[in-house]
């Protein structure tokens, strides 16, 4: 699993992910983001799906709706780059104007574990 931290704005996050190589269209990749100082687990979502059709089940809903959305759209992110099943758990408060900017840099550690 590669960790590492991350700073968006005023905030700071740590990211853990873990891919396991070669990737195929049957096993996963995890990744956890969480600000930091949040003890507890956010929202917990499963994706799988094939070209354009997804599927996401949220397995742990967070406190907050929009979190779970964001949870929810970076799994299929994942999921339509890499070919394979998401696991994305994130907790804490994230801004929607973050998001771009963080989605970007999971993406980046998901390449950088593949490689």
């Amino acid at each position: 699993m590669k960790t590492s931290e991350i700073s968006v704005g005023n905030n700071d996050y740590d990211l853990a992910v873990h891919v396991t190589t070669p990737v195929s269209a049957k096993t996963p990749v995890l990744v956890y983001l969480t600000q930091r100082g949040q003890g507890k687990i956010g929202s917990y979502v499963y994706t799988i799906g094939r070209g354009t059709e997804t599927y996401s089940s949220i397995l742990q809903q967070g406190e907050d709706a929009g979190v779970d959305d964001l949870a929810t759209n970076l799994g299929r992110v994942i999921l339509k780059r890499f070919g394979c099943p998401s696991y994305v758990c994130m907790s804490g408060c994230f801004m929607p104007y973050e998001y771009g900017e963080l989605s970007r840099q999971v993406v980046a550690a998901c390449n950088e574990a593949v490689a």
